[in-house]
C-alpha cells in the first residue's frame, strides 16, 4: 500500500511556509513570500511534490466566528438554516463552515452552532488556485 507524503502548509500575513511533517517532526523545505513572485515560486515548489497529501494552517486576522443557537432540525431544512446563517454572518466569504458545539437539555433541544469564515477570499485565492492548478491534495484548512 502507498501512503502519501504529509505537508503542512503554514500561511501568515507576509508569507506561507512549507513543511514536510515526517515522524512527528516538521522540516522546514521552503518560504514563499505573499506577492507574485512567491506565488510563482510555490506553484514550482507544488509540482517537485505531486504525490503529498496538504493540510494549511493560517494565522491571520480575517477570521470570523459567532455562535448561535438554532431549532432542532435535521437534514435538509438543518442544511439551509446553516446555509443561510452563514451567509448572514460572512457574506461573501468562501471559506466557511459550522460545526455543532451540542444540543440544550432544556426545551425542544436547541442546538448550539459555532459559524465560522476566513473573510478575505482575495488574500486566500492564489494559494488555493496554485494547489488547484497543481491538482495538489489539500486535506483540510485550520485556523
Amino acid at each position: 500500500m502507498f501512503l502519501r507524503t504529509q505537508r503542512l502548509l503554514f500561511l501568515g500575513a507576509h508569507q506561507l511556509v512549507a513543511y514536510r511533517w515526517e515522524s512527528g517532526a516538521l522540516h522546514d523545505e521552503g518560504r514563499f513570500i505573499t506577492g507574485p513572485e512567491g506565488y510563482a515560486a510555490f506553484s514550482a515548489y507544488l509540482q517537485t511534490h505531486p504525490q503529498t497529501t496538504y493540510r494549511l494552517l493560517v494565522n491571520v486576522a480575517e477570521e470570523g466566528y459567532q455562535t448561535e443557537t438554532i431549532p432542532y432540525l435535521s437534514g435538509k431544512d438543518r442544511q439551509a438554516v446553516i446555509q443561510r446563517k452563514l451567509g448572514q454572518y460572512f457574506f461573501g466569504a468562501e471559506l466557511t463552515c459550522a460545526r455543532s458545539l451540542g444540543h440544550e437539555k432544556i426545551k425542544r433541544k436547541n442546538e448550539r452552532v459555532l459559524f465560522c469564515a476566513l473573510t478575505n477570499n482575495a488574500f486566500f485565492a492564489p494559494w488555493l488556485a496554485a494547489l488547484a492548478r497543481n491538482q495538489a491534495a489539500l486535506a483540510s484548512i485550520h485556523s
